[in-house]
């Protein structure tokens, strides 16, 4: 994944009505909550050049059926930025 330097990064996603939704990177955390239509967006502070590797979280707190609260967790390992 490759983001804007110097510039504030959006992130957006989909998910229940009210869902919180949180997003892990470089250090940060950001939150938000989706809307009526269950759409949703943070917004990483900007960055500075790097070519260090880093992980990105996001995860989004739903409820199911019963009304029970579950945690869904999506993680983006670093991987290398060159093969050999």
């Amino acid at each position: 994944m490759i983001l804007q330097r110097e510039s504030k990064v959006p992130v957006w996603g989909f998910g229940q009505p009210g869902s919180q939704v949180t997003g892990e990177f470089a250090g940060q955390t950001k939150t938000a909550v989706g809307d009526k239509y269950g759409a949703w967006m943070l917004k990483l502070d900007p960055l500075k050049v790097s070519f260090e590797k880093r992980g990105f979280q996001v995860k989004i707190q739903v409820k199911n059926k019963w009304g029970e609260s579950l945690i869904l967790k999506s993680v983006n390992e670093p991987t290398p930025l060159f093969s050999q």
